[in-house]
């Protein structure tokens, strides 16, 4: 029985953490390294989080967030490297970092 309760309580226990507005979103984290990489980043929601992070040459990242409270943030290091962020909704935060030489973003 006291197994039986146990369990119970630790079931109860995380389905009242997935539910919590302190849990609430999802994030994202990609990181490559080299030649030629593609990176997409897809969320739909509140409170989500995308970072992609690249570093080499010939690099694509693009996020794309639909939602309220959504952050996203692109950072390539190299040559030749494009990124795209495209947001909807309010409160949403974007940033695209590149260092090196002939980037788009």
């Amino acid at each position: 029985m006291k197994r039986i309760l146990m369990a119970a309580s630790a079931l109860v226990f995380l389905a009242a953490a997935n539910v919590s507005d302190a849990n609430a979103g999802n994030r994202s984290v990609v990181e490559q390294y080299g030649y030629c990489n593609g990176a997409d980043a897809s969320q739909l929601g509140k409170r989500n989080k995308a970072h992609l992070y690249q570093r080499g040459k010939c690099n694509r990242a693009r996020a794309f967030q639909k939602g309220y409270r959504n952050r996203a943030v692109i950072g390539q290091e190299g040559a030749r490297n494009y990124g795209l962020i495209d947001q909807e909704g309010r409160r949403n935060a974007a940033g695209i970092a590149q260092f090196g030489t002939d980037h788009s973003a």
